[in-house]
């Protein structure tokens, strides 16, 4: 799940800037300081994206999705058609 309090597209956009971004920084970390962050604990962010705006992250066929976390090496869950967060028409 992704959620944000605002779920607009400019959360999508800062939402892909952010971790490509990221991507970037990682990448030009020397190959000691990329082993120490591959043992670290894992970090969960939930972000809400509004119901519509979700084939904008998955893009044709999940194209989006899959560079998008090849770049930021992450694993980004979105939930199932239909399951949103509470009280809003965000997933």
């Amino acid at each position: 799940i992704l959620s944000s309090a605002s779920g607009n597209l400019s959360s999508v956009d800062q939402l892909t800037q952010n971790l490509q971004a990221q991507a970037s920084l990682q990448h030009h970390h020397s190959h000691s300081s990329l082993q120490h962050l591959a043992s670290s604990k894992p970090v969960t962010v939930q972000l809400g994206v509004p119901d519509t705006r979700i084939g904008s992250i998955l893009g044709r066929g999940g194209k989006t999705l899959t560079e998008l976390q090849a770049l930021s090496q992450t694993n980004i869950r979105i939930s199932q058609r239909g399951v949103f967060i509470p009280g809003t028409q965000n997933r």
